[in-house]
């Protein structure tokens, strides 16, 4: 986790939100040193008429990402706190499996 956090640390220190800090996208080698990937640049996605949505996986994903504009803006982007929810998410979920 602490090399996690240095990531998204080193990332907002370069004013680099990355929108999508999930457990799919961190990735540990055989020396165990993690590296924090981005498969969105991997999805395609469309969007239809009249809709929106949240790119990413919603688990993960900061509860101010969810607010609906009343009028056709569209969705807020990513900020640096959405980062560090979802890296809290990513905590607990370290944490669930440490204990089973």
């Amino acid at each position: 986790l602490q090399q996690v956090a240095a990531a998204v640390s080193y990332l907002h220190s370069n004013d680099i939100v990355h929108g999508d800090l999930t457990a799919n996208n961190i990735l540990i080698d055989v020396t165990c040193t993690v590296y924090v990937a981005d498969h969105r640049m991997l999805t395609m996605c469309s969007e239809l008429a009249g809709t929106s949505y949240i790119r990413g996986n919603v688990r993960w994903a900061a509860p101010e990402l969810f607010e609906v504009p009343e009028n056709e803006d569209p969705l807020p982007p990513p900020k640096p706190a959405s980062d560090i929810y979802s890296f809290g998410c990513i905590m607990l979920q370290v944490r669930r499996i440490r204990r089973l």
